[in-house]
């Protein structure tokens, strides 16, 4: 009689494309994972897998039968999920993903807080790039992650939670633009430093496509002197002169180097973008999720 078991074991090896990798992944033998195969193999009376240059591949049948026993598990998932805030309203676990720069200045006060309010909640932390906390959420990995838009994965879906600024950080020594007599930061013309070295973040991060697009619509395209994965980074090479760069609203507020660095807003709309927090797409989220996202909206609202 085939189980859910059966079901979770043939996605991981359609996954893996490999009964050792998969068994790795399970923690089970892979022994057990081919005796599955061939006694649903034999109850269906078809081939789930052929070989192809010595990886498994799912046979249309195959394919057939994952399609569907995924549905069977989500399903599953959802009808537990829901019993389970019937009975259990404000425990269990949540799996929460931050980008590993923004992780160091929001967690920490949010997370706080929601214990605070859950304290029977536990909660497990993930820090890695935002793409990789997308993918996470899409395959279940995670149940909700808060990164910066735009949003790429196709198997997530995402609220707003707050806005954030992209500044243009320069030496003081520079001097750019007359201070301006208001709390407000002053905008800045960026043709005043087309011929400065940039320090910019790497290509594959979102804010580098985004600080691209906004030297490319002001009519230049960057020289690029150091590249770096850290705002912070960034920040500390202007402060020594050696360049200018854009840095998030948090890097301005947060920064101990006002003395030596001067932040610019940028009269565009590229510079502007929205935080969100993402989960999987389709997937019916528990009460701690939802209690999370609540409590999160009104964190960021109080804190901006």
């Amino acid at each position: 009689m085939m189980e859910l078991r059966d079901i979770r074991y043939i996605k991981a090896i359609a996954e893996e494309r490999s009964f050792t990798l998969a068994a790795q992944k399970l923690y089970v033998s892979q022994p057990t994972l081919s005796m599955c195969v061939q006694r649903l193999e034999k109850e269906l009376n078809t081939k789930l897998f052929i070989r192809e240059r010595n990886k498994l591949v799912l046979t249309p049948t195959g394919q057939m039968f994952l399609e569907d026993g995924s549905q069977i598990i989500e399903m599953t998932q959802k009808m537990t999920q829901r019993i389970f805030d019937v009975i259990n309203f404000d425990e269990g676990v949540i799996r929460v993903g931050f980008s590993q720069f923004y992780g160091r200045y929001y967690s920490p006060r949010l997370f706080k807080t929601f214990q605070q309010h859950y304290p029977k909640v536990r909660i497990e932390i993930i820090e890695d790039f935002s793409n990789h906390l997308e993918d996470f959420v899409a395959h279940g990995e995670l149940d909700l992650c808060i990164v910066p838009s735009p949003v790429f994965s196709a198997g997530v879906a995402f609220e707003p939670l707050f806005q954030e600024r992209i500044y243009l950080a320069a030496p003081k020594e520079l001097d750019l633009v007359p201070p301006n007599i208001s709390n407000n930061l002053p905008a800045i013309d960026l043709s005043l430093v087309k011929d400065q070295p940039f320090i910019m973040l790497k290509k594959y991060q979102k804010i580098r496509k985004i600080s691209d697009r906004i030297c490319q619509n002001a009519g230049f395209l960057p020289k690029i002197l150091f590249e770096s994965q850290d705002m912070n980074t960034i920040n500390n090479f202007i402060a020594l002169n050696m360049g200018v760069g854009f840095v998030s609203d948090i890097i301005e507020r947060t920064s101990d180097k006002k003395d030596l660095v001067n932040y610019y807003q940028i009269e565009s709309s590229e510079a502007v973008r929205s935080f969100v927090v993402a989960y999987k797409k389709g997937a019916e989220l528990s009460r701690v999720c939802k209690n999370f996202i609540q409590l999160a909206r009104q964190q960021f609202r109080a804190a901006r």
